[in-house]
C-alpha cells in the first residue's frame, strides 16, 4: 500500500464507521443489517493488508457490527474471508501448526460430546486460531513493510476507537439497541452509571481502551512520523485515559499503574543509546518520582478502592469464583489434564459455584476449558508470535500484549475478540533482539 493509499483507506474506513454509528443511533440493528451486507460485499475487494486493518478497526464497534442483536458479529464473516484469500495469495500454515490445530480441534469435540454441550463455540475458536495464524503470516511476511504497519495499525485502531466513544457519549440511544451489564455502582456513598461506549460491558470496555493507549504510547516511543500524528495519537490517548475514568473500573487503574511504570522503563532503555537523552530523564528522574508518586496516591489508589465497601471486596466476587474453578480442577484431574471443552466448564462448576458462571479470567478459563494438553497444544499453534514476545519482553512494540495479559486477569475470554489481534500484532516485533523500530518522516506524510 502506497502512502496516499494508506490514508486514503483510514480516512473512508472513519467515514465508514461514522455512517454506521448514525444509522444505527437511528433505526438499531436495521441499519446494521444494511450496513453489514454493504462492507460484505466491498470487503472482497481490498487488498489482503486492508483487509486485516479493516477488521482490527471493526474491533470496538463489535458490540453492534452485527446482522441482527442475536446473532455472533459480522467480523466472524470478515475472518473469514480473509482466511480464504491468504491462503489463496500463498500465506500457508506450518504442517506443524496444522497437525496442533487438528489434534486440537478433535480433543475438543470429544469433550464437547461428552458434555453433551453445543460445539458452536469450538467452531467459533476455530475460526479465531485460524485468523490468528494467517494474520501474523501476513504481518511477519515482509521485514521492511512492518516498520509501517505497525503505525497504520496503532492510529487506525485508536481513531476507530475514539470514533466509538465519541459517537457513544454524543449519541446515547446507541447503548439502548445493545445488551448492557452493570452500568450502576455505588461510589463513595453514591449510586453512579459505569460507561461502556457500545462494548456492552464497562469491564471490556476498559480493555478495549487499555489496548489503545498501549498502542499510542509504542507509537510514540519507538516510531518516528510527522508531527500531526504525533499530536492526533496523543489526543486520543488523553481522551481515551478519561473516558477510562468513568468506567470506575478497578482494572482500568491497575492497567495504567503498570503501564506507567513500563513505559517509563522503556524510555530510559530506549534513552541509553543516546547521552543528551539519558542525562536529560537522569536530571529529571526527582521531578518523575514525584510525579509518579503523586499519580499513585491521588489518582491510582483512590480509583481503586472507590467501589470497595463492606459487601464488595477488591476482586468484585471474582475470587470466590476463582477459587470454585480452581477446586473444580483439582478435584477433577480429568478436567485439569484435559478440559471440559470451549466454554463448557462454567457448566461443571455448578456444584461447586451453586450456579454456571463465566472464569471473569482468562487463564482460568483457558486452563479449564483447554486442559494442560489443549494449552499446550494452543502454545505450539501461536509459538512462532509468542516466542518473538518472549525472545525480546522489553521490545515497546509488546506493550499492547503485555496490557492484554494484565486486564485478562479480570476478563473472559470468550466475550471480545481482542485476543485475535494482540497475538498476531508481535509478528511485527523487530527481528533482532533490542532493535528499535523507526518510522522514517517521509512515510507518513
Amino acid at each position: 500500500m502506497t502512502t496516499d493509499s494508506k490514508k486514503g483507506f483510514i480516512y473512508l474506513t472513519l467515514c465508514f464507521w461514522t455512517v454506521y454509528s448514525i444509522l444505527f443511533n437511528v433505526y438499531g440493528f436495521k441499519a446494521s443489517m444494511v450496513m453489514s451486507a454493504v462492507i460484505c460485499v466491498l470487503f472482497f475487494s481490498f487488498s489482503i493488508e486492508k483487509k486485516w486493518l479493516f477488521t482490527f478497526s471493526a474491533l470496538p464497534f463489535m458490540g453492534i457490527f452485527k446482522f441482527a442483536v442475536s446473532l455472533p458479529s459480522t467480523s466472524v464473516i470478515l475472518y473469514t474471508v480473509f482466511i480464504a484469500d491468504s491462503l489463496r495469495k500463498g500465506y500457508k500454515i506450518r504442517s506443524s501448526v496444522k497437525i496442533c490445530m487438528v489434534i486440537c480441534f478433535l480433543l475438543q469435540l470429544l469433550l464437547l460430546l461428552k458434555y453433551e454441550h453445543t460445539p458452536v463455540p469450538l467452531i467459533s475458536s476455530a475460526v479465531n486460531w485460524l485468523f490468528i495464524t494467517q494474520s501474523g503470516n501476513l504481518l511477519g511476511a515482509d521485514e521492511e513493510r512492518k516498520k509501517g504497519f505497525f503505525l497504520d495499525s496503532a492510529k487506525l485502531y485508536l481513531l476507530s476507537l475514539t470514533l466509538m466513544t465519541a459517537a457513544s457519549r454524543s449519541m446515547p440511544d446507541m447503548a439502548k439497541h445493545i445488551e448492557v451489564t452493570a452500568q450502576k455502582v455505588i461510589v463513595n456513598g453514591e449510586i453512579s452509571s459505569r460507561y461502556a461506549g457500545i462494548a456492552g460491558d464497562p469491564n471490556y470496555y476498559t480493555q478495549l481502551i487499555i489496548i489503545g493507549i498501549a498502542l499510542g504510547i509504542s507509537a510514540l516511543t519507538v516510531c518516528r512520523t510527522d508531527i500531526k500524528s504525533r499530536l492526533i495519537i496523543a489526543v486520543c490517548c488523553i481522551y481515551l485515559m478519561y473516558s477510562g475514568i468513568l468506567t470506575f473500573s478497578k482494572s482500568f487503574y491497575v492497567a495504567v499503574a503498570i503501564m506507567f511504570v513500563i513505559t517509563l522503563l522503556y524510555i530510559y532503555r530506549i534513552g541509553r543509546s543516546n547521552k543528551l537523552i539519558f542525562m536529560i530523564f537522569f536530571i529529571l528522574t526527582p521531578i518523575i518520582a514525584y510525579s509518579g508518586y503523586y499519580l499513585y496516591q491521588n489518582f491510582i489508589i483512590p480509583g481503586i478502592f472507590q467501589r470497595v465497601t463492606a459487601t464488595v471486596d477488591f476482586t468484585s466476587g471474582r475470587a470466590a469464583i476463582w477459587k470454585a474453578y480452581l477446586e473444580l480442577m483439582l478435584s477433577r484431574p480429568d478436567v485439569l489434564i484435559f478440559g471440559a471443552g470451549v466454554d463448557n466448564a462454567k457448566q461443571l462448576l455448578i456444584p461447586y459455584y451453586g450456579k454456571a458462571q463465566a472464569a471473569h479470567n482468562v487463564f482460568i478459563e483457558l486452563l479449564s476449558d483447554y486442559g494442560i494438553a489443549g494449552c499446550v497444544l494452543l502454545y505450539m499453534i501461536f509459538s512462532e508470535s509468542l516466542k518473538k514476545f518472549f525472545a525480546d519482553i522489553k521490545e515497546p512494540m509488546g506493550l499492547c500484549f503485555i496490557m492484554f495479559a494484565v486486564t485478562a486477569m479480570s476478563l473472559s475470554l470468550s466475550a471480545y475478540d481482542t485476543i485475535c489481534f494482540v497475538i498476531p500484532l508481535l509478528c511485527l516485533l523487530p527481528e533482532k533482539a533490542n532493535e528499535v523500530h523507526e518510522v522514517e518522516k517521509g512515510n507518513d506524510k
